[in-house]
């Protein structure tokens, strides 16, 4: 998966959703900490994909970056403890 977030990044710049399921991966294999630092120095830091919540059709919240709605994501998914990662 890390092989094909470079790919990825390398021909699309799209590479946030796949870092999505990347960190969740390394959540499950117990190693947070490193998938985590990895998706810090891969995102596309000028994508907004993923970051309003809808409700009724109109945006309700939207996040300031990707690392935030990434943790929010992953807390709601049951991969990170309520808290987030600082409640690890």
């Amino acid at each position: 998966m890390r092989e094909a977030v470079l790919t990825v990044q390398a021909d699309t710049n799209e590479v946030n959703g796949i870092l999505a399921g990347y960190v969740a991966q390394m959540i499950l294999l117990g190693e947070y900490e490193q998938g985590w630092a990895f998706m810090l120095a891969n995102y596309d830091r000028t994508s907004d994909w993923g970051l309003e919540i809808y409700k009724d059709g109109q945006v309700v919240y939207r996040y300031p970056d990707f690392p935030t709605a990434l943790e929010a994501f992953l807390t709601e998914q049951g991969y990170l403890p309520a808290g987030g990662a600082a409640a690890r």
